[in-house]
């Protein structure tokens, strides 16, 4: 007898029609091309044959098969297949299994998304926008390139800084502001999270800092900072402060004191003094003119700002060696 079963031909018809569309799209997607999924099992995790999936059907899915397990290229979150998916800018996806839940990437967020199988979407900012991609290994994919799985994604470039306070440019406020001379980073420069920001001064007399503040005059660390609320007689500081815009001296902004300070300085306002024992300041910046007798130069490490990467408007308040004060702002770029 001959053991093989017959199979009723209304029956093999509607099974061959059956796989056939589960190795393409929707209904009637299984197609007449290149294969049509010919000799493959079901996208759910069978192996396919060697023949392209693609559908000239009727159906909205397509496929790419090339033979591996899985299913489909995916073009958009959630159509077929569990093998190489691919997000609709074609950076690849990686497979999920809870419908809307949510996951961080860089500074955007992805939505696990599809209907029988699913995939994470696109990386997304908080206003919506696709997030812009960056090569850096380590990371999934998430936006607008296909370089596969070595890439992170952040939100895109950062805002531009807030137009300068101003304070900037008030001389009743600002009426010395030729005492800072040098400033670090320079114009079109950066600085590092590890990095430092300098302005340096140069006056007839040695600038005021805060009263009773100790310094060491071999490496310029403050040791002991002084009594930093102290007000000179223009209402403002004596302790030199950055401020970062749009906060500022005058409108109840959050000061950033110095962690170190280099050169002549003075802790003893509103007494002048001529102390010229500090340590000695860093070079300056080129083309920076130091004409007077007393040189300071005060620095901040940006580890100590509290500041994320990005870019800024830095408001520097310095108080020269008598009665007078600069105010100077120049655009900070923080980069990681």
């Amino acid at each position: 007898m001959n053991p093989l079963v017959s199979i009723p031909s209304a029956v093999a018809a509607s099974t061959i029609l059956t796989v056939l569309a589960s190795c393409g799209g929707g209904p009637g997607s299984f197609g007449y091309g290149d294969g049509g999924g010919g000799g493959g099992t079901a996208a759910d995790g069978g192996t396919r044959g060697t023949g392209s999936s693609t559908g000239n059907g009727t159906g909205s899915s397509t496929g790419s098969g090339n033979g591996s397990s899985g299913g489909g290229q995916l073009t958009a979150p959630g159509l077929v297949g569990l093998g190489d998916a691919a997000l609709p800018d074609g950076a690849p996806a990686e497979m999920c299994t809870t419908p809307g839940a949510t996951r961080s990437c860089c500074g955007g967020t992805q939505t696990c998304m599809g209907n029988e199988f699913l995939a994470w979407g696109p990386c997304l900012d908080s206003m919506g926008a696709p997030a812009v991609c960056v090569i850096d290994a380590g990371r999934p994919g998430c936006g607008n390139i296909s370089e596969g799985f070595a890439m992170v994604c952040d939100a895109g470039p950062p805002p531009p800084p807030p137009p300068p306070p101003s304070v900037c440019n008030d001389p009743t406020v600002s009426n010395e502001p030729e005492i800072l001379v040098g400033f670090e980073p320079a114009t079109g420069q950066t600085v590092g999270m590890s990095g430092q920001i300098k302005v340096w001064v140069n006056d007839e007399n040695s600038p005021f800092i805060a009263p009773g503040e100790m310094v060491d005059n071999t490496t310029g660390r403050i040791t002991m900072p002084g009594n930093r609320t102290a007000t000179a007689a223009d209402g403002l500081l004596y302790e030199p402060a950055l401020y970062i815009s749009p906060q500022s001296p005058t409108n109840g902004g959050t000061p950033l004191f110095p962690q170190w300070i280099k050169g002549s300085y003075n802790n003893n306002p509103p007494t002048r003094g001529t102390f010229t024992g500090g340590a000695p300041i860093d070079p300056a910046p080129p083309g920076t003119s130091f004409t007077l007798t007393y040189s300071a130069e005060f620095i901040w490490d940006v580890s100590a700002l509290g500041l994320p990467p990005g870019m800024y408007v830095g408001v520097f308040s310095v108080h020269d060696g008598d009665h007078d004060r600069a105010i100077g702002c120049i655009n900070i770029t923080i980069t990681p």
